[in-house]
């Protein structure tokens, strides 16, 4: 599908977001994904600069780095990797850590716990560190390596690359980075920046285990991480769909709003006159759901909710009316209401098909 050009701003835009939250929240972040959008979206007035806000920052100004050098094929350097690692890290996560630097020697690590998968010792600072990184390197741009699928590519170059653990701190958030890059190259960019940061920190748990276990109880099998990536991975295109869908099936709803209103049935009659249009549309607007990726379409509305707009559709009219137009919208199908309890109204967008 060719997407509008808002559309598709939007998109990027929420996925952003989402990908900064994710890996920043992985890491402990305690920020919301509201508070994520609020600041990164320009939304919020006094911008703090604070450790945990410069973190959202700087993700997000790596995952930019990222959008704008891997818009086309390119190989990988470890350079790129070290420039990530510095826009990830700098002002925010410098203690026992250098931005953009490897570790140095006699600086060693040990990553993950006994309850979740088990412990894993990195290979150490210095020489051996470098020297590991540059074959990683090689490996990621290896013509054997290339003929895999790019999705299977991301995933084992996230697993190699936490496993080394070449940093003193931002290793997870490099990886998921480069995880993200690598999408890009293999031009997972259609709609919008990819990355798995969301669907991981939505399964934190599962995801430290399954890379934990891949390094012992598996013994660097990788088939059950992989297959856990790839769930993720078509969990995040699925919602791609529903996002799609549920704007498509709005804008269309709008449509058919405008055509129900210039159709006439009688001399002096249209299929909807100009209040109920307004209702419809107010009902609309009131029930987009808080997550775009919903597969709800629409929320519900109810009457107590929408009643003070209806009030200046219906100025001077009675409650009588209101209700025997609300009852008529919903005979030809647009809506469908409930009077018991708060009264809840629901869009019907199968009405689409009918008019």
């Amino acid at each position: 599908m060719i997407l509008p050009h808002e559309w598709s701003r939007d998109l990027q835009n929420l996925h952003i977001v989402r990908s900064v939250h994710g890996t920043t929240a992985i890491e402990g972040n305690p920020l919301s994904e509201s508070d994520v959008e609020r600041q990164l979206l320009g939304a919020s007035r006094n911008r703090r600069r604070d450790e945990v806000h410069r973190q959202t920052e700087n993700a997000a100004r790596a995952f930019r780095w990222v959008e704008s050098e891997f818009s086309a094929a390119r190989r990988i350097r470890l350079d790129d990797i070290l420039t990530v690692h510095r826009l990830l890290t700098e002002e925010s996560d410098e203690h026992d850590n250098a931005p953009g630097r490897l570790r140095e020697s006699g600086h060693n690590v040990t990553v993950g716990s006994a309850d979740l998968g088990g412990v894993h010792r990195a290979p150490p600072g210095g020489t051996v560190v470098r020297s590991l990184a540059e074959s990683f390197i090689n490996f990621l741009n290896g013509n054997a390596f290339q003929r895999e699928n790019a999705a299977v590519r991301a995933l084992v170059a996230h697993f190699y690359f936490v496993t080394l653990h070449p940093f003193g701190n931002g290793n997870g958030r490099t990886a998921r980075c480069l995880e993200a890059a690598l999408l890009y190259q293999g031009q997972y960019n259609t709609y919008g920046f990819y990355s798995l940061s969301n669907y991981f920190y939505r399964n934190r748990e599962a995801y430290i285990r399954y890379l934990q276990e891949a390094r012992t109880t598996h013994r660097y099998d990788l088939t059950e991480f992989l297959r856990f990536g790839l769930r993720g991975f078509r969990e995040e295109l699925e919602r791609i769909n529903v996002y799609i869908r549920n704007r498509t099936h709005r804008l269309q709803y709008r449509d058919m709003i405008r055509r129900c209103s210039e159709k006439r049935i009688g001399k002096r009659r249209r299929l909807l006159n100009e209040r109920e249009a307004k209702v419809l549309h107010c009902i609309l607007d009131v029930t987009t759901p808080s997550d775009p990726f919903s597969d709800a379409g629409a929320t519900e509305a109810t009457l107590d909710g929408i009643f003070p707009m209806l009030k200046l559709f219906y100025r001077g009219k009675s409650t009588r009316t209101i209700a025997r137009e609300l009852t008529r919208l919903e005979e030809l199908g647009f809506i469908e209401s409930e009077t018991e309890g708060v009264g809840r109204i629901v869009v019907r967008f199968d009405a689409i098909a009918q008019y």
